[in-house]
């Protein structure tokens, strides 16, 4: 359960991340930082901040039982996460100051 990143096309590797569980999804910042999303085939959301080496666990939302299968973030606002299921898509608010 490491996350590996290349800089060089694949010639060469070097791990950003590990977690304690298989994530199903994953959504990087598209702001020039290192924040990272996950998302359990369980529901469950974290999230991983610039520098830090732990998962944060993100409040769960939307209707119970509810699949969500893919996490992107709104180009245009860093905290902005979107999760689209088959109920739709729902935007989860970040909390403030949670995974900066």
């Amino acid at each position: 359960r490491t996350l590996l990143a290349s800089d060089d096309f694949g010639q060469t590797w070097h791990t950003i991340t590990t977690t304690p569980w298989p994530f199903d999804d994953l959504a990087t910042d598209p702001y020039p930082s290192d924040r990272l999303f996950a998302l359990r085939g369980n529901g469950e959301f974290f999230c991983r901040g610039d520098g830090d080496t732990s998962w944060t666990a993100l409040p769960r939302r939307g209707p119970p039982g509810d699949e969500v299968g893919r996490l992107f973030l709104h180009p245009a606002d860093p905290n902005a996460l979107y999760a689209a299921s088959r109920w739709g898509v729902s935007r989860l608010s970040l909390p403030a100051g949670v995974c900066e």
